[in-house]
């Protein structure tokens, strides 16, 4: 999907606004790096498509996965001293 669908998506799935200033950055370093690949929308050149490249699936899910857990343990690190606080 192109930027402008994948903020939206973000946002209808999830709730969460992501602005163009984080979303672009970040498409354009993920292909950089090779995990993204970038092609012209056929009939609109202004718009590149992004897809997820064969061979970086793995690359992909073990980020995510990493993601997860780093959001899990900052949430239990938050709930841990919320309790440390008592009422």
């Amino acid at each position: 999907m192109c930027g402008y669908d994948l903020i939206k998506t973000i946002f209808q799935k999830y709730n969460i606004f992501m602005s163009q200033g984080a979303v672009y950055p970040l498409l354009y370093k993920l292909k950089d790096q090779g995990i993204l690949q970038a092609e012209f929308d056929q009939g609109n050149m202004r718009s590149k498509i992004y897809s997820i490249k064969a061979d970086s699936e793995e690359i992909v899910n073990d980020r995510l996965n990493e993601f997860i857990r780093a959001a899990e343990y900052t949430l239990d690190s938050i709930a841990s001293s919320d309790d440390q606080k008592g009422p």
